[in-house]
């Protein structure tokens, strides 16, 4: 489990790197902020479109290093040699070329190839779970994966980026040595299991990215997942102005704050992702949105100070952590192997184009209010809404209302 999780995980690093590193990049050749702001975006646009693109071909690909492995094998090295590319670009062009047309041209091209490649890792990355392990233990797998993220990321934050001080490029060369590690896992360990039901060996018909959600179990698991991902992003969009400007603390507390979110993610991911195989993932996807709506609540209507805000980044944290380890099992425990990667390409499609939305709808929102905490309200009605749609979930398997969930244990889904 350990070794799936670090080939996946070094894909994190470069949503980190996007995030810290690429407006700082950026700004030697623009100060179009726009421009950089596309450039970031390019993360968000891409895992809407590319991941489910991804999942969906690599249902239908057959060959002898098996369905998934082909595209891990060229997406890792790919997304590695564009971080170095990315990173190095300013030190490659001469000085006085920076600010030129092609120079621009370059920089948006390597990042558009960089994000590409990443989701094409991160498609097939979670069909490929659904692919290797049973259903009672895709809630283990989920949570070590995620306890796995969580080292990655703690050490981006405080070994690579710090580093930036001392030259640009460590925190990109952090992240070439994680994508290394993943395509050295992907080539030398990486191995498919042959399913239990054999495969068609085409799908007849046109891909409908939407199609999958005819399903009425299926279609509440992307409500739920869009829920879980947009709870995530508005609690965490404007949090650090909330920090220094509505709170009026230093950035040295946000780094404390930060610390105490990681440390919570790793405490409590193991746990809920055995918790998810033991009395259902549902029970645990409940716990996580009831915990994260009321952090969010109390950091919207109560916190003004260091100690609240402390406890409520610790519940935000334990909140988003048991809410998304369950995903997996909730998404794979009952789906037929042939349709893995389409039916994550629905889910995808689905809470990534919501989480879009939803992201620039409460900016606009924060910006008329002249408040940072609405965000807090927002991601809290987006929990009410995951609760109401997981107690959907479980309702429409024990009715039998799911194509999908006949002939399986319930308890293995809800």
């Amino acid at each position: 489990m350990s070794l799936y999780a670090m080939m996946v995980g070094g894909g994190i690093t470069v949503d980190a790197v996007t995030s810290n590193m690429l407006p700082i990049t950026a700004r030697h050749f623009t100060d179009n902020v726009a421009f950089i702001a596309v450039l970031v975006a390019m993360n968000r646009i891409c895992g809407t479109f590319v991941q489910p693109c991804a999942a969906k071909l690599s249902d239908r690909h057959r060959g002898a290093a098996g369905r998934r492995r082909p595209f891990f094998l060229v997406a890792w090295p790919a997304t590695l040699v564009s971080v170095g590319l990315l990173g190095a670009l300013p030190f490659l062009l001469p000085t006085g070329m920076h600010h030129t047309t092609l120079a621009l041209v370059l920089l948006f091209v390597v990042n558009l190839a960089m994000q590409a490649a990443l989701d094409v890792g991160f498609g097939c990355g979670e069909p490929l779970y659904g692919d290797m392990f049973r259903a009672r233990e895709l809630g283990m797998a989920s949570g070590v994966r995620a306890l796995v993220f969580s080292l990655i990321a703690a050490t981006m934050a405080y070994v690579a980026f710090p580093l930036a001080d001392r030259h640009e490029f460590a925190p990109y060369a952090m992240s070439m040595l994680f994508l290394l590690i993943s395509s050295g896992i992907a080539f030398v360990y990486l191995r498919e299991g042959t399913p239990a039901s054999p495969l068609p060996h085409k799908q007849p018909g046109r891909w409908r990215p939407l199609a999958e959600l005819k399903d009425r179990r299926l279609a509440w698991v992307a409500v739920v997942a869009s829920c879980t991902l947009t709870a995530d992003a508005l609690g965490t969009m404007l949090h650090a102005l909330f920090v220094v400007e509505t709170l009026g603390l230093t950035k040295t507390d946000l780094g404390y704050v930060a610390a105490v979110g990681i440390g919570m993610r790793f405490l409590f991911s193991y746990p809920a992702g055995m918790m998810a195989d033991r009395i259902g993932p549902r029970a645990v996807l409940l716990f996580g949105f009831l915990t994260f709506g009321a952090a969010a609540i109390g950091l919207a209507l109560f916190v003004d100070g260091l100690v609240g805000l402390y406890v409520g980044s610790a519940l935000l944290a334990i909140g988003s952590t048991c809410a998304n380890v369950p995903l997996t099992p909730i998404l794979f425990s009952d789906s037929p192997p042939e349709r893995r990667g389409s039916i994550f390409a629905a889910v995808q499609f689905t809470r990534g184009v919501v989480v879009s939305v939803a992201t620039i709808v409460m900016g606009f929102v924060a910006n008329l209010a002249a408040s940072f905490r609405v965000c807090y309200l927002g991601a809290a009605c987006f929990c009410v809404l995951g609760i109401f749609a997981a107690v959907e979930i479980g309702r429409t398997v024990r009715t039998g209302r799911s194509a999908l969930s006949n002939g399986v244990n319930a308890a293995d889904i809800v």
